[in-house]
């Protein structure tokens, strides 16, 4: 089924749960087709998509407030099947939008559409309603090739900023000179290692120290620790 064609709508979530805001400049011509349609009524018609057709209503909105015209293509799951075929038909917006409904919880901005990503209806009015010629990009949801950048990419998991609960502690640097000697566990050795070419070593009552001169090889150094850390001695690095 072939009509007049009014405009082409990029497909959104909108266009997936509910309906469509018609742009003011296309009003006049669905007057011409259908006649004028008084603020705050309605006329039903029809969708037509691959020959099958669905119920939906034209509505003119009206305000409260003065401001300018609005009129909607309205439908809704509870009422017709059409969200549900709009769904089917375009997966990889469907996906889209769930993404970025996750971004909105946790307060991050929403990643944009490559505009080869995007999907669109052209628009076309008949005597009892609107054809919906539908164009996906061919790609679905969870096959989708997208560029793997953060920004690019709107289906790379999200990541929830931390609480002010969940932040960890400021790192504070060690004085210069300290008066006791500072514990070392076995990711600072090499800093201490070689920042002193000392490394003391304490078993029981009985002391063993190993003096490494400065520019000991990093190999040499480990080879040292881990004979330390396998006899069990508790290290320890001084001024």
């Amino acid at each position: 089924m072939t009509g007049e064609f009014l405009y082409r709508k990029t497909v959104d979530k909108s266009v997936l749960t509910h309906g469509i805001t018609v742009p003011l400049k296309y009003h006049q011509q669905m007057y011409d087709k259908f006649g004028y349609i008084e603020k705050g009524t309605s006329i039903d018609l029809k969708v037509w998509i691959d020959n099958e057709s669905f119920d939906i209503t034209l509505l003119h909105v009206k305000f409260n407030v003065e401001r300018s015209e609005v009129i909607q293509i309205r439908y809704s799951s509870s009422k017709s099947y059409l969200p549900k075929r709009l769904r089917d038909i375009f997966p990889f917006t469907t996906g889209y939008a769930k993404k970025c409904d996750e971004y909105k919880e946790i307060g991050m901005p929403t990643p944009k559409l490559n505009e080869t990503e995007k999907e669109y209806i052209d628009i076309e009015l008949v005597d009892d309603g609107f054809v919906f010629n539908c164009y996906p990009n061919g790609q679905n949801y969870e096959g989708c090739n997208v560029k793997e950048d953060p920004i690019d990419n709107p289906f790379k998991p999200p990541v929830k900023p931390p609480l002010p609960s969940e932040s960890k502690p400021p790192v504070i640097p060690p004085p210069s000179v300290s008066p006791k000697p500072s514990v070392y566990s076995l990711d600072n050795k090499i800093n201490g290692l070689i920042a002193k070419g000392r490394i003391r070593g304490f078993v029981k009552e009985s002391e063993v120290m190993a003096v490494l001169p400065e520019g000991t090889s990093v190999d040499k150094i480990e080879e040292v620790f881990n004979n330390i850390i396998s006899n069990n001695i508790e290290l320890r690095w001084e001024e």
